[in-house]
């Protein structure tokens, strides 16, 4: 009977150990990814006391909440695990999803900061001076008091994101050819300026290319790679498109995502 209640106990450590690890999800520090933020770097040199808290949400549970994660990026978000990595101080926050694989960040959102606020100068009150008059019997006129006026607080003004007007034209994921060397990546600038695309990557979530320094698309012209090119030691490293359910990811070297294509 007792060695039965032994072996009862050590099943119940395990499980719990194993609940405990599944909730833990993740492994990877992101927080450096989240600090390399300019509104992340300005926000923690005014609010030396935030503190950055960090997530990790499974695929599953992207899925359920994909919508409203959708409507925070403004963008179609695909299910994948994520890291949600947040700075907060008082009612001000600064919230980014980091995808778990790749560690790009997808999209980042501020709420209740709007950067730094000018402080408001106030004029001194003046000094009441005291008029005598000539007569010593008269009593003496007081000048007012000045209405302090302050100046108005400065509405500071927060610089856009860039847009390139570039976007992932077309995707040869099954190419008739040999695989992966006849598959191709094209990317159009649809904009009305060339666009310079060295640095930027491509990435299916597995697998990342880097595009060559001083690589340039003209106004209505397109860029296009070939597998043999991403994937030159085919199959171990580099992007591999799979014929189905596979997506490629376009983003400029500060990590922002300029499109995506799926499939």
């Amino acid at each position: 009977m007792r060695k039965y209640s032994n072996v009862i106990f050590l099943v119940s450590v395990i499980a719990l150990s194993i609940i405990v690890s599944g909730c833990a999800g993740g492994g990877q520090d992101i927080t450096p990814v989240f600090k390399s933020l300019p509104e992340v770097q300005q926000f923690l040199q005014e609010n030396p006391n935030a503190k950055i808290t960090v997530t990790y949400w499974t695929e599953e549970e992207v899925s359920e909440i994909s919508d409203e994660i959708g409507i925070q990026c403004n963008k179609t978000i695909i299910p994948r695990a994520l890291y949600k990595a947040t700075v907060s101080e008082g009612d001000f926050n600064i919230v980014s999803w980091i995808d778990a694989e790749t560690q790009i960040i997808i999209c980042t959102t501020t709420q209740g900061y709007s950067g730094p606020t000018a402080t408001p100068t106030e004029t001194p009150t003046a000094t009441p001076t005291a008029t005598p008059t000539a007569t010593p019997t008269a009593t003496p006129t007081e000048t007012p008091t000045a209405t302090p006026t302050e100046t108005p607080t400065a509405t500071p003004t927060e610089q856009p994101t860039p847009t390139y007007n570039v976007v992932i034209c077309d995707v040869i994921y099954d190419p008739p050819g040999a695989e992966p060397d006849d598959e191709l990546i094209k990317l159009c600038n649809q904009g009305n300026s060339a666009v310079d695309i060295g640095g930027w990557r491509l990435t299916d979530g597995e697998g990342t290319y880097t595009i060559p320094s001083g690589t340039t698309i003209a106004v209505g012209s397109s860029w296009s790679v070939f597998g043999s090119t991403y994937n030159p030691t085919r199959y171990t490293r580099g992007l591999y498109l799979n014929n189905d359910h596979d997506e490629v990811i376009l983003t400029d070297t500060a990590g922002n995502i300029i499109d995506e294509y799926s499939w």
